[in-house]
């Protein structure tokens, strides 16, 4: 996965290793930014897609 920021690769042994579970928000390591970790389950891509998101600061 990357960033949609800066696009930097994010993998999933760092969110494994940092504990982020589908809906936790953490910092880019890259650029600082405030991120949600998105696992939706049962789509129609598979069973499940994961995504980043950009966290406004209204949304917390």
């Amino acid at each position: 996965m990357y960033c949609p920021a800066c696009e930097s690769g994010i993998s999933r042994s760092f969110l494994r290793e940092e504990d982020i579970d589908g809906g936790d928000t953490f910092e880019c390591q890259s650029c600082g930014i405030l991120l949600r970790y998105i696992v939706d389950e049962g789509t129609y891509l598979g069973a499940q897609e994961e995504s980043l998101e950009i966290v406004d600061d209204e949304d917390e």
